[in-house]
């Protein structure tokens, strides 16, 4: 999803992903800066964090060490930024993910997901994706059987 970044330089419209808290983990991705989510921060209303990447942090934030922290607003809503992931890190774009999944060219913010379970049901809206770590020796097709 597309949101406006402002409170900090100049507003920006940046692409943001609401993810597990357990996202980082999955992929293998340790910030350089601060950290990931915490279980308790993937609840409703307790998810206004988020993990930046590098590159917005340099071209939004100057590199100021000092952001981890401190609060930014997107769309209106403070945010408290957990974490800067490391300048290697790329996530992948819509078209790994699938075709429900739109994501612009560059995701650039993280956040929980804080999905309320009681607000899903049969008739919800299913625009979600997964992505999991297969074990070692294990194919996509023995993976996607199962």
């Amino acid at each position: 999803m597309i949101k406006g970044l402002t409170g900090a330089g100049e507003p920006e419209r940046v692409d943001v992903v609401c993810a597990s808290a357990n996202l980082f983990e999955v992929l293998g991705v340790q910030p350089r800066l601060g950290g990931g989510f915490m279980e308790e921060e993937d609840q409703p209303s307790r998810n206004q964090v988020v993990v930046i990447t590098e590159s917005l942090w340099r071209r939004h934030f100057n590199a100021d060490p000092a952001l981890v922290g401190k609060t930014i607003t997107l769309d209106g809503a403070a945010h408290v930024v957990a974490g800067i992931l490391p300048p290697d890190f790329r996530f992948p774009s819509g078209d790994h993910l699938g075709h429900l999944f739109a994501l612009g060219p560059r995701t650039e913010i993280f956040k929980p997901l804080g999905l309320n379970l009681k607000d899903v049901s049969n008739l919800s809206e299913f625009n979600y994706t997964v992505i999991a770590r297969v074990k070692a020796g294990v194919s996509q097709g023995q993976a996607l059987a199962n």
